[in-house]
């Protein structure tokens, strides 16, 4: 047996096979149809002259000229700021609005007017109309008592009761000791959890002695610099609330004669001190506003300001 090598024959290269190179160059390089340059190396030397920073990054900032932005954030420094003020002209009180609520908004801050200038309104006091087309009377009982412990108003409008004036009589029967006030919207667990409004249930244990404090508090504006006001306590009565006309439920055993005659003198106690509230609420109001347009120069505002007791009185 012969032990000679064999010859080696050349074998051809072949392009992406296992015999010969698998990857080659292309005739114009590997960057030829990119959309981008090739990497560079960065420089070794430092540059003979640095490139200037962008203005706003500038230490030594040459003063630039003042733009329409800063103009008009200057005019914002300027803008007279009321405090607490119930825009009363921009509700519209119609025929069926029967009472008027207030809340406020203790971080918000409104324009109440935009031209000829500006006039902002921080934490202002909103207010919430009721429409009521009829008032229904039905007593109001204890828990655990058999009789009567006093009588519910509800304001309906339609089928649907959309407030109640619940009232707790005297021991003697003669006069009012308690009114409340509970809108549709009230639930004590909201209540309770900050979600329901404050104007939602509103509660008078001595109405005599509310409308007492109130004339207190309207005697003193004005002349107490530091004392302002907000009624988020109180209610406003319309002229179309005193039209409306009381509801007894006829045909049901348990009215009687007598309770008819009680709710109706009760209902009168009760809508003369509502009525009186909301005289002295009003006055309070607007009061209170004149004082703040003297304090910040508002005085365009006194044309509107007194439009809401055509329906207030």
């Amino acid at each position: 047996m012969s032990l000679r090598p064999q010859a080696a024959t050349p074998k051809a290269s072949l392009h992406g096979s296992l015999f010969g190179p698998a990857i080659h160059a292309p005739p114009e390089g590997f960057w030829s149809r990119l959309a981008v340059s090739p990497p560079r190396s960065p420089p070794t030397a430092m540059l003979a002259t640095p490139v200037p920073m962008p203005t706003e990054f500038t230490l030594d900032a040459p003063e630039r000229a003042d733009t329409d932005a800063d103009v008009e954030m200057s005019d914002d420094s300027e803008v007279p700021v009321l405090d607490s003020v119930c825009p009363t002209w921009a509700y519209d009180l119609g025929d069926q609005v029967a009472m008027v609520l207030f809340d406020q908004e203790p971080s918000g801050t409104m324009t109440l007017r935009s031209s000829p200038r500006r006039v902002h309104n921080r934490n202002p006091v909103i207010a919430k109309t009721v429409a009521a087309d009829g008032i229904q009377w039905k007593p109001m009982r204890d828990v655990g008592t058999t009789g009567a412990a006093g009588h519910v108003f509800q304001l309906t409008r339609g089928k649907t009761a959309v407030c109640r004036i619940e009232v707790s009589p005297t021991e003697n029967g003669e006069g009012i000791r308690r009114v409340s006030i509970v809108q549709a919207s009230y639930a004590p667990l909201a209540m309770a959890s900050g979600i329901a409004d404050r104007s939602s249930l509103l509660i008078y244990d001595l109405p005599d002695a509310h409308v007492g404090s109130l004339r207190t508090v309207h005697a003193g504006l004005g002349t107490d610099p530091e004392l302002g006001y907000a009624p988020v306590s109180e209610c406003c009565v319309t002229h179309h609330f005193d039209r409306l006309v009381l509801g007894m439920p006829l045909g049901v055993d348990y009215a009687s004669n007598v309770q008819h005659r009680d709710a109706r003198r009760i209902w009168d106690e009760t809508k003369a001190f509502l009525k009186t509230m909301s005289t002295v609420t009003a006055d309070c109001v607007d009061r209170y506003l004149e004082t703040e347009m003297d304090r910040t120069g508002t005085h365009e505002l006194r044309n509107d300001y007194r439009a809401w007791r055509r329906a207030v009185p």
